[in-house]
């Protein structure tokens, strides 16, 4: 049967083929079909326009794939309008064209390399309308309606049943040395020799750039001043709000014990890896969270203005890899102790490293933040894991970024820590030592009994 991706589209009786929804869903999942790589790998396309093709119609377009896209329809326009023989045609190029130039609202065809470079890009850039189509969500990616995915996916099948397109003769052959040539243009632009996959991801695709701008675009740009130029506005989340209220009391709770530890001194000499992975771990999560609950996003951007960002069900889900990630570090760090150590509690003879070990125990089952169950993978939104975790990556990294200046806290400090805390340590402590004599006398009976 076939099916609807989305419900972002003017029209009605837009539906896609079973094989067309399947070739979305593996772009979306699999990098293969859309990101660069080395000649070691396989690549999911045959041609770099394909691989353009495949950029715009994922969950992750950005602007910059429109602007590339369109750079090189407009480069295999220009060949075939000399004369060169196209299978094709000079018009199915010229398509593409105006479809990558309704977006950006170029006023004329751009041949040569350029990147999505600022926020303002469509209303300050020589050479573009000031009524660019274009819209984003809140990460930064373009939204395409199911029509233009249609028309893209029209774009991709008639290239890929030209003659001798798998083997990268006739058409796909003049593709492939044009897309060499927009490579090695860009690099002149860029400054850079664009050999490998990660100089083309970098200096071709940048994602990374394309996003941050267009985020800040979509949130701040005044849309009475171009009411052309869409951003995707969310109603509140009263879910997600829901959610993260009603983990406030765990999330004081952790905290609580956290400062309550022994010697928090954090000069890195004196800490283990382990335990500096835990607690970086620790900090993204707790900051995160509270970012969220101060009416700012993930990493700690405000909104201007009087009105507060709104958490969204998508937030919820990033939290909940940065509380996995929170989990996954405090269990290697057990490991790493009892190993170190040849036991559990038994063997800590310091008070730190018991309530160290019993942070960690608190931390391994942390669950504060409840999954995400029956949650779809809808085109068009980025809560695939994938994305999850680079999100996640992105928001620890963005924290970090901002991170005070270490400093040692004295016992006296230490001492004065909320009681909560501290109570919360022994009673895990207490757990780690029954948990341990338990073991013993298990060890012992075993042993009676030989």
């Amino acid at each position: 049967m076939p099916g609807k991706i989305t419900n972002n589209t003017s029209a009605d009786n837009i539906y896609f083929s079973p094989e067309q929804l399947s070739l979305l869903d593996k772009i979306n999942t699999d990098p293969g079909y859309r990101d660069p790589v080395d000649q070691k790998n396989e690549a999911k396309y045959r041609t770099g326009l394909e691989r353009l093709i495949n950029r715009a119609l994922s969950n992750k377009c950005t602007a910059q794939d429109i602007l590339n896209l369109g750079v090189m329809a407009t480069r295999m326009k220009n060949v075939f309008s000399k004369g060169k023989v196209s299978e094709l045609g000079v018009g199915f190029y010229d398509s593409i064209c105006k479809f990558c130039n309704e977006l950006t609202g170029l006023e004329k065809d751009q041949a040569k390399f350029q990147y999505f470079e600022t926020a303002d890009f469509f209303n300050e850039e020589p050479g573009y309308k000031k009524k660019s189509n274009m819209a984003f969500n809140v990460y930064g990616y373009v939204i395409l309606d199911d029509e233009q995915k249609l028309k893209l996916l029209g774009f991709r099948e008639k290239l890929a049943k030209t003659n001798g397109y798998d083997q990268l003769t006739g058409e796909a052959g003049i593709i492939k040395q044009e897309y060499e040539s927009f490579q090695y243009n860009a690099g002149e632009v860029v400054g850079t020799r664009i050999l490998k996959a990660s100089t083309v991801s970098s200096f071709i695709d940048r994602e990374a750039s394309a996003c941050a701008n267009a985020s800040h675009y979509a949130f701040q740009y005044n849309t009475a001043k171009n009411p052309n130029v869409r951003a995707q506005v969310k109603k509140p989340d009263t879910n997600a709000i829901n959610k993260l209220k009603a983990a406030e009391k765990q999330i004081s709770e952790i905290k609580d014990a956290w400062a309550a530890m022994r010697d928090h001194t954090r000069i890195s000499l004196f800490n283990s890896t382990e335990f500096n992975t835990m607690e970086r771990a620790y900090k993204a999560y707790v900051t995160a969270y509270d970012n969220l609950m101060a009416g700012k996003t993930l990493d700690g951007k405000s909104s201007k203005g009087a009105q507060k960002y709104s958490p969204t069900q998508a937030d919820l889900d990033t939290l909940r890899e940065l509380q996995k990630s929170m989990q996954d570090a405090a269990k290697a760090y057990s490991t790493a102790k009892r190993a170190q150590k040849g036991g559990g509690i038994d063997k800590h003879s310091s008070k730190q490293g018991a309530d160290r070990l019993a942070m960690a125990d608190i931390l391994s089952d942390f669950d504060a933040i409840e999954p995400v169950k029956n949650q779809p993978i809808k085109i068009n939104h980025t809560n695939d894991i994938n994305d999850l975790m680079n999100q996640a990556n992105a928001i620890e990294n963005a924290i970090f970024a901002k991170k005070d200046k270490v400093r040692n806290v004295k016992l006296s400090e230490i001492d004065n820590s909320p009681k909560s805390g501290r109570n919360k340590l022994d009673e895990h402590i207490r757990k780690l030592e029954k948990n341990e004599a338990t073991k013993q006398k298990n060890r012992a009976n075993d042993l009676s009994k030989r």
